[in-house]
């Protein structure tokens, strides 16, 4: 974590999120980073329904921030929802 925010990483590469699950503790803001490697079609778009997240991804480093609210399992994926990941909340 860094400072009030708890960070993790991802790579999107060929329509796979790697690691496709990550783990985070509840209440703390999160600080995701996305470090797109390669994206193809709708993998250049990630959603977390839940949270009402929807990014547009470039080429290099995304961040996005949100709170997880609630433990368990926090889903995301890309725009036409083919590829899929997901927060688990502790």
């Amino acid at each position: 974590s860094q400072g009030e925010f708890q960070e993790v990483r991802m790579e999107l590469n060929y329509g796979q999120y790697i690691p496709s699950v990550l783990e985070v503790k509840v209440g703390i803001p999160v600080r995701w980073i996305i470090d797109v490697k390669h994206s193809t079609g709708c993998t250049n778009i990630i959603q977390i329904p839940k949270h009402r997240i929807r990014q547009r991804l470039k080429e290099g480093i995304n961040t996005i921030e949100f709170t997880p609210q609630e433990k368990g399992r926090l889903d995301f994926s890309c725009g036409m929802q083919m590829v899929w990941g997901r927060f688990i909340v502790k």
